[in-house]
């Protein structure tokens, strides 16, 4: 969990955030953030993957035993590409309860579905640190 300083033109804002490594290179394979949109304050879940994963094929996320999400990509800088889904209050109820979050991606080179379980632990008490966070006044 991280936050930027609050200013007065714009609250506090903070994220939590996980990455996925890939041993034993310790290269980045994915990176899950929540954090709050811009315009709309509302919450939004990023993924990040790396270069060199099939565009066409989007990303697929569920949380345990629940139905998978598709979303397609959206965007990409030389860190990677990204995919984003807007947070409802059901969704983060889900995400906080949830124990495992699995994700899968074709990587491009291949064709071959990725598949990437990625634990839960402490991402309840992390929403509630950042919420926390946000609702404290700047100093």
């Amino acid at each position: 969990m991280a936050c930027a300083a609050a200013t007065p033109e714009a609250p506090r804002t903070c994220r939590v955030s996980t990455t996925v490594v890939l041993r034993p290179q310790n290269t980045p394979l994915a990176q899950i953030l929540l954090t709050r949109q811009r315009e709309s304050r509302s919450l939004a879940l990023i993924f990040q993957l790396p270069h060199g994963t099939w565009l066409q094929g989007g990303i697929a996320w569920q949380m345990d035993a629940a139905p998978p999400q598709r979303l397609p990509f959206q965007s990409s800088d030389t860190a990677g590409i990204y995919a984003a889904t807007v947070v409802t209050d059901e969704v983060l109820v889900t995400l906080r309860a949830a124990t495992t979050l699995r994700l899968s991606f074709v990587a491009a080179a291949q064709r071959q579905t990725v598949a990437v379980p990625i634990p839960m632990e402490g991402f309840g008490e992390a929403v509630a640190e950042m919420f926390t966070a946000e609702a404290a006044p700047a100093p």
